[in-house]
């Protein structure tokens, strides 16, 4: 008897140890409550009064809750707006009692008054705000990485320009030495010079038209005119392409062709830069209708 009764009490011990020593932890639940009233109008009907008041006793309890969520919270920060904390916490709120009572006012209208009480899992509503908030700085870092990428897409066409205005400002010094040996009649040393622009600035279509109109005078006709094409392609409007395919049409003898080329380049020509060129157009216009 005596050994069954210490193996009793010393299971029990272990009962009670077990217990004491248990991992299993439970979620805080506090309750919370609010009021709510309202006065009915002629037009309403009492469901309509006491959802109003159910509203109000809902909104009271909300600021509350939202108070207890940031205070006892185990999130590590509120990155986020009262309004999103007042809505987590709400809709984790387990609403367990509502009521209503009525009461006549002196003037006859009925008062509405709602008494609401609920409780909130509070481990719920962290792990509720914690994905929120782990939500809003993904969304942060993405915001994040995206302005980074336009500061770089920023700098890279900055470096662009500069590159381009560099380039642009070597390639009109060789032009200036290029046009200076097309006047000088240096036809072959011209093509050269602008060769040498075109392999630096490919898109530099005056440099197409100045080999264009060296190639002319050299007599190869058709590497001219692919010079005038190709700076036409690159600037529609530029004047210089445009008289030069239009001599490359006069000399092929497609005479509309070249009368309306020439027409084209009055219409774009600079009077001031191309006066010369403009009377000379008109000249040949004239000469081809006739």
């Amino acid at each position: 008897m005596k050994k069954i009764f210490i193996l009793s009490f010393s299971l029990m011990l272990s009962i009670i140890f077990l217990l004491s020593y248990s991992p299993l932890t439970f979620a805080a639940i506090e309750t919370f409550s609010g009021t709510g009233e309202y006065i009915m109008e002629d037009n309403e009907t009492l469901k309509d009064a006491q959802e109003v008041a159910y509203k109000e006793a809902m909104r009271s309890i909300s600021q509350q809750v939202a108070v207890y969520v940031k205070s006892k919270s185990q999130a590590e920060d509120f990155q986020i707006t009262d309004d999103v904390v007042e809505l987590i916490s709400t809709s984790i709120l387990k609403v367990e009692e509502k009521k209503f009572i009525k009461e006549i006012m002196p003037d006859g209208k009925l008062k509405i008054k709602a008494f609401v009480s609920g409780t909130l899992d509070e481990s719920a509503t962290d792990k509720a705000l914690n994905d929120k908030i782990a939500a809003f700085r993904e969304k942060k870092r993405y915001d994040e990485s995206l302005a980074e990428h336009k500061e770089q897409q920023r700098q890279r066409e900055n470096a662009e320009k500069e590159y381009n205005n560099a380039l642009r400002n070597t390639s009109a010094a060789i032009l200036e030495q290029a046009d200076a040996l097309y006047k000088s009649k240096d036809y072959s040393g011209a093509v050269a010079k602008y060769t040498e622009i075109i392999e630096r600035h490919p898109t530099f279509a005056n440099a197409y038209v100045g080999r264009g109109n060296a190639y002319f005078e050299l007599k190869q006709y058709d590497k001219a005119s692919k010079d005038f094409q190709k700076a036409n392609e690159i600037e529609p409007k530029n004047a210089g392409a445009i008289f030069g395919k239009a001599k490359i049409f006069e000399h092929q003898g497609k005479k509309s062709e070249a009368i309306e080329n020439y027409r084209l380049f009055i219409q774009y020509a600079n009077i001031a830069e191309d006066g010369e060129k403009i009377t000379k157009a008109l000249d040949k216009i004239a000469k081809l209708e006739g």
